[in-house]
């Protein structure tokens, strides 16, 4: 090999790692460098180009945290984003898996969600987004699970609304789900549900993070642990799709973004 070629291989290579190499960005609302506060939280988003991301971790105040990784099998940001193929009836899973939604009904896409975008759901029968069952959303049986989304509610009618569940909408067996019932939540794990007396408001948004494991089902809302219930052993096992919104009559009145589900219990501080 002469050295014209040696040298044209090594630039290609070089050029290939700069490509491969991340641009981490910190956009608005990240508090600038040096900032201080007496908050016990702050806000930091994080922009993150690269094709093929395989994992996402930070150290803070000498603890790491990791919450995207292959544990992750469903991240929709209901951003509208084109270039991911997102539109305003397709909703995009940017976990590892393209587990990819389709909107039914009167479903709108609202450009004023928690961050960035949202789906607006009308509290009608059947309108929500419907993820179609896969391997990565099948969670074996006694599993774990945690699901999470930012919630908007417009209304709290004596129905059931459903955030999320893994349910058979002809023998009503749910894997795993997330619902509210005049202002109460449930989390649901193989059939069997806690319920923790909680009273949910409206015209706010909310963090609302369920998880199940085989003994424990535990509520967090606003990133506090607000509820402990008995985990029915775990997720249940069925071939189900995934419904964000709606299930059957069970309805959601107002708007949900930033949906997440794990197939591991995230810890606390995770939260």
């Amino acid at each position: 090999m002469n050295k014209e070629a040696i040298w044209f291989l090594v630039v290609l290579l070089l050029a290939s790692m700069a490509w491969a190499i991340p641009t981490v960005t910190f956009v608005n609302p990240t508090p600038v460098n040096d900032y201080h506060t007496n908050d016990t939280s702050v806000v930091a988003n994080v922009s993150i180009t690269t094709p093929g991301l395989q994992s996402f971790g930070w150290d803070w105040n000498g603890m790491s945290y990791g919450t995207y990784d292959d544990s992750l099998i469903l991240m929709m940001n209901f951003d509208n984003v084109s270039a991911f193929g997102e539109n305003d009836t397709h909703a995009v899973d940017v976990s590892r898996y393209g587990n990819n939604g389709t909107t039914v009904g009167g479903v709108s896409f609202d450009s004023s969600g928690r961050y960035g975008g949202d789906f607006v759901f009308p509290g009608a029968w059947g309108n929500g987004i419907v993820v179609p069952n896969s391997p990565t959303l099948k969670i074996p049986a006694g599993g774990n699970v945690t699901m999470c989304a930012w919630v908007y509610y417009t209304a709290m009618p004596g129905t059931w609304q459903e955030l999320m569940a893994k349910r058979d909408p002809s023998t009503s067996n749910t894997a795993y789900g997330i619902n509210m019932h005049q202002g109460d939540v449930q989390v649901f794990g193989g059939g069997a549900y806690s319920a923790f007396g909680v009273t949910l408001s409206v015209y706010q948004w909310m963090f609302i993070c369920g998880e199940i494991n085989p003994a424990v089902a535990q509520l967090y809302i606003n990133g506090t642990l607000v509820g402990t219930g008995s985990g029915g052993g775990g997720v249940g096992d069925n071939d189900a799709n995934l419904y964000i919104g709606a299930w059957r009559d069970e309805d959601t009145y107002g708007k949900i973004d930033e949906v997440r589900i794990w197939n591991r219990t995230l810890s606390a501080d995770e939260i």
